[in-house]
């Protein structure tokens, strides 16, 4: 029986001689883990997310009148291990960054000034997340696409890689990325 991401399982256990009912629930996340499942789907080699995989995640907020402190970690706050920080500013009025996937980068966006708004996309799904806040981090998984747009004056968006820059690793293309997502109409 499955509801909501939570696997019931009702059954009768053998013990020694006698049977015993037995309940069993497991999150589905364990259950995929314990079953060599992955998240996502396996194409070409590559493990392709969808949009449900994008998360906002809230980092620790130090209030202090003399100024608020706010801090990510990597592998705790941030889900993977950092290998590339860089950071967007200046961007003029009207204009969008981004425009691409990764095949193995997964992202870690925050908006340290301003906001701006992120369109993740999984080929069949989009979603936008405004991110205006510096004590919120989007994470995006590889295999997604995504555009950053509507920057307001003098924002900031700091973002952490799990991979060093390749541009092997960029897919630029969005009918490109359909096909490479698997989500292709036929």
């Amino acid at each position: 029986m499955q509801n909501n991401g939570v696997i019931l399982w009702i059954g009768i256990t053998r013990v020694g001689e006698k049977f015993l009912p037995s309940v069993l629930i497991l999150e589905l996340k364990l259950y995929l883990k314990f079953t060599n499942q992955a998240y996502g789907r396996h194409i070409d080699n590559y493990y392709v997310m969808n949009i449900d995989d994008v998360k906002i995640i809230q980092l620790p907020k130090l209030t202090d009148p003399r100024g608020n402190l706010s801090f990510a970690e990597q592998k705790n706050h941030i889900p993977f291990e950092i290998k590339r920080t860089y950071w967007i500013y200046d961007v003029p009025g009207g204009e969008s960054r981004g425009g691409h996937a990764y095949k193995e980068a997964e992202e870690f966006i925050i908006a340290l000034s301003g906001g701006f708004d992120v369109i993740v996309d999984d080929g069949i799904n989009r979603k936008i997340f405004t991110l205006n806040r510096s004590y919120y981090g989007l994470y995006i998984p590889k295999g997604l696409w995504r555009e950053m747009t509507n920057f307001s004056t003098n924002s900031f968006a700091l973002e952490f890689a799990s991979t060093l820059y390749s541009e092997k690793d960029y897919i630029r293309d969005y009918n490109e990325f359909v096909k490479f997502s698997g989500n292709e109409k036929t």
